[in-house]
């Protein structure tokens, strides 16, 4: 509240009347000011409707909850619990991943893991369900894996020779697409599913994906799904 005063130029008489006014909420309940002949006290309560206004509401401490909005509350670290429930499954149903119908080996946990491959591969999936050409959208899917598994060698040296390779089916029943992950490797020539890796790896590679979609949901919201 001195701040309050000092800043608004209040005078010599004006801060005698004042000092018995040492908090926000004890101001705010004082009579009226009869010494105050520039306003000074209109000002001050602007100010604190201000303050207010960039706060916690419905907080008693009105400074405490500008600075837990304004300092804490933006610096507070963010925790993502993280399991194998949220690995990419080998086969993705496209279809039913656009519908959120949760079945077979599509989660609500592997359903987030994969919207996040989408999401950083910038693909819209309902224009790819309507495609008949996937070259484009295969091009995306594998220049965000490349970046993702470059990115995932600094720290797994288990095996370097590896690398990912998807392709998109059209099942001849129902017209459905589903999106085929393998990994290729490069030393032996062969390619499996990707459910058929290591656990670890098959937990690994997926994590950076979501990791990658958080820092970038960080930057814009502070939130992650």
């Amino acid at each position: 509240m001195q701040n309050l005063y000092d800043k608004f130029k209040a005078n010599t008489e004006l801060k005698t009347e004042l000092s018995a006014y040492e908090t926000i909420k004890s101001f705010l309940s004082a009579p009226k000011f009869e010494t105050d002949t520039e306003n000074v006290i209109t000002s001050i309560k602007t100010e604190i409707n201000n303050i207010k206004e960039k706060s916690f509401k419905n907080w008693e401490d009105v400074l405490t909850a500008y600075i837990a909005f304004n300092y804490l509350e933006p610096n507070m670290p963010k925790f993502w619990y993280y399991d194998e429930y949220y690995a990419l499954p080998s086969r993705i149903n496209l279809n039913n991943l656009q519908n959120k119908t949760f079945i077979g080996n599509l989660n609500t946990e592997t359903y987030k893991t994969a919207m996040a491959l989408f999401d950083l591969a910038n693909i819209e999936l309902k224009e790819l369900l309507n495609a008949t050409d996937f070259e484009t959208y295969l091009a995306e899917l594998e220049a965000t894996s490349n970046s993702i598994t470059d990115k995932m060698f600094e720290y797994w040296t288990t095996n370097k020779n590896i690398e990912i390779k998807f392709e998109i089916d059209t099942l001849k029943n129902s017209g459905e697409k589903v999106l085929d992950i393998r990994v290729r490797n490069i030393k032996h020539r062969v390619t499996l599913p990707l459910s058929n890796r290591s656990k670890g790896f098959n937990w690994f590679f997926p994590l950076l994906f979501g990791l990658a979609k958080f820092k970038v949901k960080t930057i814009k919201t502070s939130y992650y799904y």
